[in-house]
């Protein structure tokens, strides 16, 4: 009977390390049950393959293929190549117990030589194990993990063999703080971690300060900006009124200047008032009938002219006066009232909110001085 063909019918061999629980899925799950036909080419292809691997020295790859060779169809030689492997990757830990599990099985085969050559593999690989050692300080004793595996409550104060290389170990409880700690294990060296007791975690109620209770507090207005004032009729005409009068009284002194120039004229030429209801003489020639012709139309003009941009300049300053007072808008907050500019006044005093009637002189008021009611 080959070697490969060699069952562990009798159940899984005993691991003697912490590395050996790692190492023993390999035959654990098939131990007991005839692999399929299909079953046994895949692990003999993997097995070809990871022995190939393992010649280029590309164990990386090797070690994949045997394990999974060996959980498809278990054999002893496949589980022996998986120890060489993990020796060439440097996995001395791992490697000592996969060759002392040979050891175990090869004497159940009756395969002393087997055994024996196991056992040689395993004994020269132990010298260089390193060693991690974990405690536990205080009476609590913390859920541990070491590479995120689970490390056994049993294992505690234990000098337990490692690969070399770097490590983690980590430490958790319920309503504690989670611990870790780093290591890096060189080879036939011991490491000493002590887990400290564990701090308390913050809870999310201990985030929330306690409720205090004291006198009522006066809510705050919602704060925001006054919304825009809407356009006034008023304004285009004490704009448009003004100009326009201001035009008028211009032009209407404009012809008042003519017309008294012309009139000048006029006299000069021999033209003359007959009466006292302003009738004119002028008999003197067509320059002198021209000249007081031009002097009674600019003087007429100017007369209208002046009439009519008294009136727009009078109606401007009347819209002006009449306008109603714009009311200040303001924010009633704890600390007081604040100006803000606008046309409404609103006050929110406890939960009721009350209007405001009058208005309020602030032409001499700062931004965020108090507010004096007008007359």
């Amino acid at each position: 009977m080959s070697a490969r063909a060699l069952r562990f019918r009798d159940g899984v061999p005993r691991t003697r390390t912490l590395a050996g629980v790692f190492a023993s899925f390999v035959f654990a799950g098939s131990a007991l049950a005839e692999p399929t036909s299909a079953e046994r080419v895949a692990a003999r292809t993997l097995f070809d393959d990871g022995r190939a691997a393992m010649k280029s020295g590309d164990y990386a790859t090797a070690c994949p293929k045997l394990e999974e060779s060996q959980r498809l169809d278990p054999g002893i030689g496949t589980l022996y190549n998986l120890g060489s492997c993990y020796e060439g990757h440097g996995r001395i830990a791992i490697a000592w117990t996969t060759f002392l599990d040979v050891a175990e099985a090869a004497q159940h085969a009756h395969e002393p030589d087997r055994a024996d050559a196991a056992r040689a593999r395993a004994a020269a690989l132990e010298p260089r194990l390193p060693h991690l050692r974990v405690m536990v300080e205080g009476a609590e004793r913390p859920t541990l993990t070491l590479d995120g595996r689970p490390f056994a409550e049993g294992l505690l104060n234990t000098n337990v063999p490692i690969d070399p290389g770097a490590h983690d170990v980590a430490a958790d409880a319920p309503g504690k703080k989670h611990w870790t700690t780093h290591i890096n294990a060189a080879e036939a060296a011991t490491i000493a971690v002590s887990v400290p007791m564990l701090e308390d975690a913050v809870t999310a109620l201990q985030l929330v300060q306690p409720l205090v209770v004291g006198p009522p507090v006066e809510p705050r207005v919602p704060w925001s900006l006054p919304p825009p004032r809407t356009p006034n009729w008023r304004t285009p005409t004490e704009i448009v009124s003004g100009v326009l009068g201001v035009v008028g009284i211009g032009v209407g002194s404009a012809l008042g200047v003519a017309a008294i120039n012309n009139w000048s004229e006029a006299k000069k030429l021999g033209c003359s008032l007959t009466n006292a209801e302003g009738q004119t003489n002028c008999h003197n020639g067509e320059a002198a009938e021209g000249a007081w012709s031009s002097a009674h139309g600019d003087g007429i003009a100017s007369t209208a002219s002046f009439i009519i941009g008294g009136v727009l300049v009078a109606t401007a300053v009347v819209v002006l006066v009449t306008r109603p007072k714009a009311l200040a808008r303001v924010g009633v907050r704890s600390e007081g009232l604040v100006l803000v500019e606008g046309q409404h006044m609103r006050a929110g005093l406890g939960n009721d909110e009350q209007g405001m009637k009058g208005g309020f002189d602030v032409s001499a008021v700062p931004r965020e001085g108090r507010l004096r009611p007008s007359e």
